[in-house]
């Protein structure tokens, strides 16, 4: 109850009480009052009274504040797909097509839908469209416009292809119809990244136990489409027994492609016998571009 109500309550229940006081005085001797009756009539003017506050104080408006708008639940945003690799990889916010060639003059062969992750396989020279495998045909590889894309992971170093072929336009046979394109030739599936061209020694040589002044020679040879920066690509030790006194090898320079590149290492040979392996890849940044594998037999 607010402020107002509180007096006039107070000045309605004053007012009662100077009536209820001020009956005449008796000048000469009167007879006695029924007092069953005056209470009767007292309590009925009291309820009457109580009645008419009770009124007013349901008229007078609440001081409680009427809310003005209702909450609305905030929508959320699509959430990207958890990539299933350490590769460079792609999702979409929107179907988007996938195409023969990297711009809408080309057939459209497949469709990338929101919440697929897919592989890149290469750049086109904008570094606008990405090549990927068809969605829709696995096997083949197709391009993805790039304007609904998020990059997934690292795409250093991923190779930038050209196009084996253009779109050659003809008209149709119908009069008065319009160009539609078609494409010749094939598309060309991504190289890897490098491939094994030598070893030295080769696996399952034999050494004496504990035998010193081993090298080890490999030679793989790049073939990519990029050059292999020696800043960020080197040779690391994966897996198997460590060999050497080093478990990471840079390159000696850049390597082009289709040019060769030799790693060189000095080898320990252990002093108990056994057959002894280790596998060493050739990684840009966390990614594998190849591995190699070497075997020998330490006995007496």
């Amino acid at each position: 109850m607010n402020s107002k109500k509180i007096i006039l309550f107070l000045s309605l229940a004053l007012i009662l009480m100077l009536i209820s006081a001020c009956s005449p005085a008796a000048e000469t001797t009167a007879p006695t009052p029924d007092m069953s009756i005056n209470t009767a009539i007292a309590e009925k003017a009291q309820a009457g009274v109580l009645g008419t506050l009770t009124q007013i104080a349901l008229s007078i408006p609440s001081n409680t504040p009427t809310p003005f708008f209702t909450e609305t639940a905030m929508q959320t945003s699509t959430m990207i797909p958890l990539p299933t690799s350490n590769k460079p990889m792609i999702s979409v916010s929107k179907e988007t097509n996938c195409r023969l060639g990297p711009d809408t003059v080309y057939e459209r062969v497949g469709q990338l839908d929101p919440g697929v992750m897919a592989e890149v396989f290469g750049l086109d020279p904008t570094r606008y469209y990405y090549y990927i495998q068809n969605p829709n045909q696995p096997g083949s590889f197709c391009w993805i416009w790039g304007f609904y894309v998020t990059r997934v992971n690292d795409f250093v170093g991923v190779p930038i292809f050209t196009p084996a072929y253009t779109p050659i336009p003809v008209n149709t046979s119908t009069p008065g119809s319009s160009t539609t394109p078609t494409v010749t030739g094939t598309i060309t599936t991504p190289k890897p990244a490098c491939t094994f061209v030598s070893q030295l020694p080769a696996n399952n040589t034999k050494f004496k136990p504990g035998q010193s002044y081993v090298d080890l020679n490999w030679t793989v040879k790049n073939t990519s489409l990029a050059t292999w920066d020696k800043a960020n690509v080197s040779f690391k030790f994966v897996s198997g027994t460590n060999l050497h006194n080093v478990s990471t090898s840079n390159l000696p320079a850049n390597v082009d492609p289709d040019t060769n590149a030799t790693l060189l290492l000095d080898m320990n040979v252990p002093a108990a016998n056994g057959t002894y392996t280790e596998t060493w890849a050739l990684v840009q940044s966390s990614t594998t571009l190849c591995s190699i594998t070497l075997s020998i037999i330490v006995a007496p």
